[in-house]
C-alpha cells in the first residue's frame, strides 16, 4: 500500500503549471522540425506571438503559424490540460475567437478545440518539462527570422 504522503510527493513532483508552458513556448523550446498537430499535421513556428501579459484574452497575440494549407495568423492559447479550454469558459468568450493554436500538455484526446463562433483550433502538444529546468527561462532552441535578421543581412538590408 502506497501511503498518502508518497501520492503528494509524486503528484508535487508530477506538477506543471500554465507558466511553465509559458516559458516553453515563448522560448520556443520546441523541436521545430517535428512539431506536428494531434490531427497529424505538420506545423511550424514562423512568431509565436506577443505575450500578452496577464489578463483576460489569449496568452500570446499576433502569432504566424505554417501549416499545409498556409500561414495562420492569430492568437495562441496555451492550457496545462485541453478541457481546460471549456473549463475556463473561454468557448463561450468571443475574445478567444482569433485563436490559431492550442498549445497544451496534454491533449486528452482532443484533437481540434472548438472556438467561440464554430472555428477550430489545432490541439499542439509539447513534452512537459523535466523537473530540474522548471522555474529557469533556459538558453532558447531558436528564435524567430527577425531575431538574427542585423547578423545576417545588416543594418541596412534588415530595414530594406
Amino acid at each position: 500500500m502506497v501511503s498518502s504522503v508518497t501520492r503528494v510527493a509524486d503528484v508535487r513532483r508530477e506538477y506543471v503549471s500554465e507558466a511553465d508552458l509559458s516559458v516553453v513556448w515563448e522560448g520556443q523550446l520546441l523541436a521545430r522540425r517535428s512539431l506536428r498537430t494531434e490531427d497529424g499535421e505538420p506545423l511550424r513556428v514562423i512568431y509565436r506571438g506577443l505575450p500578452a501579459g496577464g489578463g483576460a484574452g489569449p496568452d500570446f497575440r499576433d502569432a504566424v503559424v505554417a501549416t499545409p494549407e498556409g500561414p495562420r495568423r492569430g492568437d495562441v492559447e496555451l492550457h496545462v490540460r485541453a478541457s481546460d479550454f471549456r473549463r475556463h469558459g473561454h468557448h463561450e468568450n468571443p475574445a478567444y475567437g482569433g485563436v490559431v493554436l492550442h498549445v497544451v500538455f496534454e491533449a486528452e484526446g482532443e484533437v481540434v478545440t472548438t472556438l467561440p463562433g464554430g472555428a477550430m483550433a489545432p490541439v499542439l502538444v509539447v513534452p512537459r518539462p523535466s523537473r530540474r529546468s522548471r522555474g529557469r527561462v533556459p538558453a532558447r532552441a531558436w528564435a524567430e527570422p527577425c531575431a538574427t535578421a542585423i547578423e545576417r543581412l545588416g543594418a541596412e538590408g534588415s530595414a530594406a
